[in-house]
């Protein structure tokens, strides 16, 4: 598919892995297993830059993120990078997605005046935050828990639909296109940002292929994590954002 694509076929969400750490060890995420935990690893500036940019030309206008199993503020120059970005995206919606461990007030400001819209904090420990303006919070049982496509166990979600991949465009820390946010381990990669565009990665006839399936609730025949996942969050279009 070329440039020619109409725009409404677009993802709705952009969720960017800035770095691959997180402090927390939570039994339902994959940072809970030490073959996923590595070295620090952050996204090589450039390719943000890359992604920034072609998402400019694209005017992009949906949500657009800084993780997927990370805790985006262990990140030392996630400030820069927001600031940086936010000129360059100024229809997105950002939102940050944080455990808030390492939100304090003065890093809360300094991303809110770098273009932060709106902070989600899932506070795991249970103890809240401040409470505090374009922050949400939620606590446990808040929030529905998935088997990560079936690496956190065994179950498989039938012939529900699923429009996530359909709305949502994942890029791990190192340019990895995958299938899914619950695709933790890049079990199916649709292609590389930074080498390939990522208008061209969206309408690959495979990854087409595979969203076809899954809004048609055809999850076994998707293959791969999706015959195992039991995630129900997207049984509807227009529910990603």
């Amino acid at each position: 598919m070329t440039d020619a694509a109409p725009a409404k076929d677009l993802f709705q969400v952009v969720e960017i892995e800035v770095n691959r750490h997180c402090n927390r060890r939570c039994s339902y995420c994959p940072q809970s297993y030490a073959w996923f935990r590595k070295p620090e690893e952050l996204m090589d500036e450039d390719l943000f830059d890359c992604i920034i940019e072609e998402l400019g030309v694209m005017d992009f206008a949906g949500r657009l993120s800084f993780h997927t199993y990370n805790e985006p503020l262990l990140h030392p120059r996630l400030d820069a990078l927001v600031a940086r970005a936010r000129p360059l995206v100024p229809n997105a919606w950002f939102v940050l997605y944080t455990n808030g461990d390492f939100l304090g007030e003065d890093r809360y400001r300094t991303l809110l005046d770098g273009g932060i819209d709106h902070f989600l904090v899932t506070r795991h420990s249970g103890r809240p935050l401040p409470t505090r303006p374009f922050q949400e919070q939620q606590l446990a049982g808040d929030f529905m828990i998935s088997n990560r496509g079936g690496l956190m166990g065994p179950a498989d979600a039938g012939s529900l639909a699923c429009h996530g991949p359909n709305e949502m465009l994942m890029i791990h820390q190192n340019g990895a296109v995958v299938l899914c946010h619950e695709d933790a381990a890049a079990q199916r990669v649709m292609g590389w940002a930074g080498r390939q565009s990522l208008r061209d990665i969206w309408f690959s006839e495979e990854f087409c292929r595979l969203r076809r399936l899954l809004m048609e609730g055809k999850r076994h025949a998707a293959g791969g994590q999706c015959a195992t996942c039991d995630n129900r969050l997207h049984p509807l279009p227009d529910t990603a954002i």
